[in-house]
């Protein structure tokens, strides 16, 4: 009897090999997952192959176009960094050798980033243009209001850490404004200040220490007795964001910090 021996090498040594590889690294994403605002962690089952040297968690923003990569050695969890909020993402795993050869993709799982948004709603003050904000959703736990008059620069106006974003925002060209607040609730505390980077030009914000109080704000242009209310909360905290400019318009974005 003959054998014939054949040695395989190029394009064709490389397909076997692959073939080889891919049969020794079936992986399957967990359904377990945490996430926060930007994050998400993702685990899977490890292949049982020497020849891995590593993982491959590949993800995009459509179903079957993984085109964003993280690889991971030593591991069979990975978080993933950056992401959008309200964004879907879908991932898959892929093994990899120690020659950059991957094996198939594990099963595709979407995972939607927690997202919130932003409405106003304008109030009726004479002496200055005055809106209020709130947020929709889930916001991370420190959280900036920025404004801009031309949407392209953007400046910070306010910040908070509550859960809800509330805050009453007056746009005025006037060389003084005054404020008053009146509460129910003893003992109430202001602070005035400004952001401390990136501040909006002749901004600056009130805040209270009470997070949970009754409160009505009131404004006056020349501190007569023409005050008028401007903005209030059953139930909330003081946040009122006071911008002097003289733009004919005025955007607001929130975002985390």
């Amino acid at each position: 009897m003959m054998f014939l021996k054949v040695a395989v090498r190029g394009p064709l040594a490389r397909t076997v090999w692959r073939a080889l590889f891919f049969s020794a690294a079936v992986l399957t994403l967990l359904h377990s997952r945490t996430a926060t605002a930007r994050n998400v962690t993702l685990a899977w089952t490890p292949s049982p192959s020497s020849l891995v040297a590593g993982y491959n968690v590949c993800y995009g923003t459509a179903s079957g176009n993984h085109d964003l990569k993280v690889f991971v050695t030593d591991t069979n969890v990975a978080t993933i960094n950056g992401l959008t909020e309200g964004r879907t993402y879908y991932f898959v795993v892929k093994a990899r050798d120690t020659f950059g050869l991957e094996s198939l993709p594990s099963n595709e799982i979407a995972f939607t980033v927690p997202g919130f948004s932003l409405t106003a709603r304008a109030l009726p003050f004479p002496h200055a243009t005055a809106l209020h904000l709130d947020s929709v959703g889930p916001l991370p736990a420190k959280w900036i209001v920025e404004a801009s008059p031309d949407f392209v620069a953007w400046k910070a106006v306010t910040k908070g850490t509550n859960p809800v974003a509330r805050v009453a925002v007056v746009v005025s060209d006037k060389p003084a404004m005054f404020f008053r607040f009146k509460s129910s609730s003893p003992g109430l505390q202001l602070t005035t200040g400004r952001i401390e980077t990136n501040a909006f030009p002749d901004s600056f914000f009130i805040t209270s220490k009470q997070r949970r109080i009754p409160w009505e704000l009131e404004a006056s242009g020349d501190l007569s007795a023409n005050w008028r209310l401007l903005a209030s909360g059953s139930n909330t905290a003081v946040n009122i964001a006071v911008i002097l400019s003289s733009s004919p318009s005025m955007f607001f974005r929130l975002r985390g910090e």
